[in-house]
């Protein structure tokens, strides 16, 4: 409970502060790497009409929830929808994950402990050369040689914010094509 309300009282604070004198800077910041302010506000509509479902949708969504916050702010959802989406979105997000740590944490630690340190070292390394290949992509991107779009990253770079989350990853594969 503690938890969740941490994340809701943090987000409340974020929504206030992207709602008020910090929404010029972030229009600017969003301006800079090519979305202008029309486009933002053809893109905050749907989630606008959407109020409180739509930002629980949002946060509960990995790659997205991210966003979520600052996108609500920019849309001008009304606090009260946006205080209940978030509330609703954290707290399923939240006990999504206390329930698969109760499921499947006691055989994820046994299988961890039996595979052996050069497994976990092959796995390790693995996703070192992944995010080293994402890295790369992303700078070719900014040189203009290769648009992430291009390269079918364009959605993808919340994965690796929520990368910390087998499970978050697995659901972001399966549900994007």
């Amino acid at each position: 409970m503690l938890i969740v309300a941490a994340t809701i009282g943090g987000g409340l604070i974020q929504y206030r502060l992207l709602r008020g004198g910090f929404r010029a800077r972030l229009l600017d910041v969003l301006r800079r790497v090519g979305l202008s302010e029309a486009r933002v506000e053809r893109l905050a509509g749907p989630l606008r009409a959407r109020g409180a479902m739509g930002v629980a949708l949002a946060r509960m969504t990995p790659g997205v929830r991210i966003v979520a916050i600052p996108a609500a702010a920019l849309a001008a959802v009304a606090p009260r929808a946006f205080a209940a989406g978030l509330a609703v979105g954290n707290g399923v997000f939240v006990t999504g994950h206390f329930a698969l740590g109760a499921a499947l944490g006691a055989p994820a630690v046994a299988l961890a402990g039996s595979v052996g340190p050069a497994v976990i070292a092959l796995v390790g390394g693995l996703a070192s050369v992944g995010m080293l290949g994402w890295l790369a992509i992303k700078r070719r991107a900014r040189r203009g040689s290769v648009g992430l779009e291009i390269a079918g990253l364009a959605g993808a770079t919340g994965d690796w914010s929520d990368a910390a989350c087998p499970a978050c990853l697995i659901l972001r594969t399966v549900v994007t094509p």
